[in-house]
């Protein structure tokens, strides 16, 4: 039942990405195991992410958290009405991304595949926890299970891609275009101007699927490698935060960006791969509460 704080700061931690990424094999985060461990990389990705935690928790203190504290809570239930549950795929996308930027960075330090993919997932949990555990001194919020839960289920969604080749070829991205000022008008008039993350109702969560890789590239010879297929999920005008409002439900085609460049290109296919969280505009059906066809929808 509040803004997707987390968002925040998996954005605040991006900063973490070594500049030395271009080293990297930009479609996997598997370390070579016979490789051992830099530590003085270690180190420096350990007081990089400390330090933007440490600011990312400053900022939120002074924004989201300023009110008077009073002893830990749990949420009541009204975490399930706040904007019919689209914050919880927020946590989800959240999730991911922390361990994604985590295995990463902890790639660049040569760790092993195994630790790298447990290591990074821990450490989205790590920041779900940490600010659920905030909230719950809030008075305006609470411990949310569901918060932990969706974030977690994130965390260890890059985990379950390499183990699992179905999960492998999908990706979550997330879009966002301002369609009405409702939020800012009416169901939050004090909102900042800016304050796109707790904006749910112009937000928008995909999850994308690579068709090449579902159907073998021997069936799918005429489908171009970059052009996938996108189910997402957002929410109506309707919303006012108390639990009104209408799930909105889509199938879009998508992009997967690092397949347009080959994999020699590192720099771009990095680039690429973290650009390819983002849902970019696309043919659209939207099929509730109402169908409606769009020639470009994000």
């Amino acid at each position: 039942m509040k803004p997707i704080r987390v968002l925040f700061v998996i954005c605040a931690l991006l900063v973490i990405q070594p500049v030395s990424a271009a080293t990297w094999p930009s479609d996997s985060i598997v370390a070579q195991d016979t490789v051992r461990v830099n530590y003085i990389r270690f180190g420096g990705v350990c007081v990089a992410a400390a330090s933007t935690l440490g600011a990312s928790y400053i900022h939120l203190q002074n924004t989201w958290w300023k009110e008077t504290q009073q002893g830990f809570h749990f949420d009541t239930g009204a975490d399930l009405k706040y904007a019919v549950n689209l914050d919880k795929f927020g946590h989800f996308f959240g999730g991911v991304i922390a361990s994604d930027i985590y295995s990463r960075s902890l790639k660049w330090c040569h760790f092993s595949e195994r630790k790298c993919l447990w290591y990074g997932a821990g450490f989205g949990v790590f920041v779900q926890m940490a600010i659920e555990v905030k909230d719950a001194f809030a008075p305006r919020w609470g411990f949310s299970y569901w918060d932990v839960i969706s974030g977690s289920v994130g965390s260890l969604y890059p985990v379950g891609q390499h183990y699992f080749p179905f999960l492998a070829a999908t990706q979550p991205k997330l879009s966002y275009y301002k369609r009405t000022n409702r939020y800012f008008d009416t169901v939050n008039p004090h909102a900042r101007k800016n304050a796109w993350n707790d904006d749910y109702i112009n937000q928008t969560y995909w999850l994308s699927f690579r068709l090449k890789d579902y159907f073998g590239e021997d069936r799918m010879k005429w489908w171009p490698a970059f052009l996938g297929i996108a189910a997402g999920v957002g929410v109506d005008e309707e919303v006012d935060g108390k639990g009104a409002g209408n799930i909105e439900t889509y199938l879009a085609l998508d992009y997967d960006l690092p397949s347009l460049f080959p994999k020699e290109r590192k720099v771009w296919r990095t680039i690429a791969h973290f650009v390819n969280y983002i849902k970019l505009p696309a043919p659209t059906l939207r099929f509730t509460p109402e169908f409606k066809a769009y020639g470009a929808f994000m």
